[in-house]
């Protein structure tokens, strides 16, 4: 047994799993928070989450975890971290349900087992490689995703006063902005467009540098919309779709941008497009007197 490899693991899955979790208490102890709240009163709306501690230190662990990301991919192949990191999500069901009290319906249970187990199985493929790239689809896919995570973001507060829309729609926004900031960012690495050194004059081109700042406020939307969905919703569901959602991104990018092959056997990529998919809408199916902040 490679010990550091499971030490890798079971650290990277405890610190980012209760980052979602102690973040999402914190949250219960401030006002309701939106995506408008971040744009129209920034001052106030950051007032509000540095006066819980737990958010604070929810927030710690989870930059804590993204170290320790960094340091487990540098260690091993990708093809064998990417199914490990997936272990977080289980963290932050188990305490979302059996120690924040979340409830969860059983059609919910249904989705999350359905979203679960296509995570799994997209995991196994989930790189993108590196061969016929097609910038201009990527361009438009890129713009594309990026407009439908922002109507994902106001749809709520425009349609619906549902609490549960809010959970969903912001969780779903949240997954698609951290899916095509991450899909870009590989792209124009692959393109030699970008490096991520710090290094002298290198990290004085990557802040000068476009697409730098593109992927910043990719990622800075998709935050606003994760912290919104937390605020609203239960950690176990909002982490579960916000992560599925980000990882179907990349793969259907994959088939449009990268040009892979899609129906390839063992079909991993059909099976967890399709497991997702039901799982997401099952999740998002309300039932009243149901749902528990």
């Amino acid at each position: 047994m490679d010990v550091l490899l499971v030490l890798y693991a079971l650290s990277f899955a405890i610190l980012n799993g209760t980052s979602a979790s102690i973040q999402k208490y914190g949250l219960g102890k401030v006002p309701l928070l939106t995506p408008s709240d971040f744009i129209k009163r920034p001052v106030w709306t950051v007032r509000q989450l540095i006066s819980s501690k737990f958010w604070v230190v929810g927030t710690i662990a989870g930059f804590l975890s993204l170290l320790i990301q960094f340091l487990f991919i540098a260690y091993a192949d990708l093809t064998l971290v990417a199914p490990l990191l997936n272990l977080n999500m289980l963290v932050v069901i188990l305490i979302g349900v059996f120690i924040l009290k979340e409830k969860i319906t059983r059609l919910e249970l249904i989705g999350v087992t359905f979203l679960l187990t296509g995570f799994f199985v997209m995991a196994v493929e989930q790189n993108i490689k590196t061969y016929n790239l097609d910038i201009m689809m990527l361009y438009l896919y890129v713009a594309l995703a990026s407009l439908l995570g922002i109507i994902f973001m106001a749809i709520p507060k425009r349609l619906s006063s549902s609490q549960k829309s809010y959970e969903t729609m912001f969780a779903t926004s949240a997954g698609i902005l951290y899916g095509i900031s991450s899909t870009y960012v590989n792209a124009i690495i692959v393109l030699g467009l970008l490096s991520f050194s710090l290094s002298g004059t290198a990290g004085i081109m990557l802040i000068a540098n476009i697409h730098f700042w593109i992927f910043i406020i990719l990622n800075q939307l998709a935050y606003i919309a994760y912290q919104s969905a937390l605020s609203h919703g239960r950690s176990s569901i909002v982490y579960l779709a916000m992560n599925s959602t980000g990882l179907l991104v990349p793969v259907i990018a994959g088939i449009l941008v990268f040009q892979e092959p899609f129906f390839v056997y063992p079909y991993y990529r059909l099976i967890g497009l399709i497991l997702i998919v039901a799982g997401l809408i099952s999740t998002s199916l309300e039932r009243k007197n149901s749902y528990s902040r």
